[in-house]
């Protein structure tokens, strides 16, 4: 079990990047949403220990990371699949998961580790490319190879930051269905902007906007909250007071639509079932908060 309880941090300057952040951790998968800026990757960084909080308290099964010496053991406890995963390309795969045991120290006899490697390669359907160049991987091979590593050392969280961003749709479900694989044994918090993964695979998640966590509950709950208060309007038609726009679509005649929050109906709008997309962008609607476009994606091949 993970406890992070009231983090916050404050850049030099003056930044407040966190405000207060408490957040508890158990075995299964848990999705933390949140747009470019919102203090997703300050929240992941002090949670893998790359970063120290301002203020707050770090708990991992007992141990707490206000020790130093508490620290090199949870360390060896984080399994972390960054959102940049560059392994060294002129590696093959099976070398650089050898490599990575070596640095992280895996107390396993040479045999055993290489066992350990192939069973890992396989896991992450990477046996045929295992005595290749990494340099040469593919955008989803490289993810997967990231993922290997990140559970070289039979971690007890893992850690992975927008790991489907850029991939193409098979590669996407199957990157999703190796990560619910891992989360069978062990804690996986999937940092992401990209809610289908979210409700893919999470059983449970938190939205985080402007340096604190707004909601931690499933993903029926966000639902739930959207439900019989979302309508499709036609663009250009005037909103009732207290009505908040959520997004917009294209509608079969190639027109735009908005679909737009009322606790009430809205004249010439139609009940729209929310998606959980939706019930998203109305809920950080209703906070004041703007929804980003998404930025381009990367080529996965």
């Amino acid at each position: 079990m993970i406890e992070l309880e009231g983090i916050t941090k404050t850049y030099a300057d003056g930044l407040e990047a966190l405000k207060g952040v408490s957040l508890r951790l158990d075995e299964g998968m848990f999705g933390l949403l949140g747009h470019n800026g919102a203090g997703k990757t300050t929240l992941l960084s002090i949670l893998v220990l790359g970063l120290e909080p301002t203020s707050g308290r770090r708990v991992y099964d007992g141990l707490d990371a206000a020790s130093a010496r508490a620290r090199a053991a949870i360390r060896r406890r984080i399994g972390f699949l960054p959102q940049d995963f560059h392994p060294i390309g002129h590696l093959t795969g099976r070398e650089y998961l050898l490599h990575c045991a070596r640095l992280r120290e895996v107390p396993l006899g040479r045999a055993a580790l290489r066992r350990r490697v192939a069973e890992l390669l396989e896991a992450v359907s990477l046996e045929r490319a295992a005595d290749r160049r990494a340099g040469e991987y593919s955008g989803g091979m490289k993810r997967r190879l990231g993922i290997a590593q990140a559970l070289l050392h039979s971690p007890r969280l893992v850690v992975v930051d927008e790991p489907t961003a850029g991939l193409d749709p098979e590669e996407r479900i199957r990157f999703r269905n190796l990560i619910t694989d891992v989360a069978a044994s062990t804690t996986v918090l999937l940092s992401t902007h990209i809610v289908e993964d979210v409700e893919a695979t999470c059983p449970r998640l938190g939205v985080i906007a402007g340096g604190r966590l707004l909601f931690d509950g499933s993903p029926t709950e966000l639902l739930r909250r959207a439900a019989g208060r979302l309508w499709q309007v036609p663009a250009g038609d005037l909103l009732p007071a207290g009505a908040v726009e959520v997004t917009h679509r294209s509608d079969r005649q190639g027109g735009i639509e908005r679909v737009v929050y009322s606790e009430s109906p809205v004249p010439g709008g139609t009940p729209r079932r929310p998606t959980l997309e939706e019930s998203y962008a109305a809920f950080l609607a209703l906070q004041g908060i703007e929804t980003p476009p998404d930025e381009p994606e990367e080529d996965a091949a």
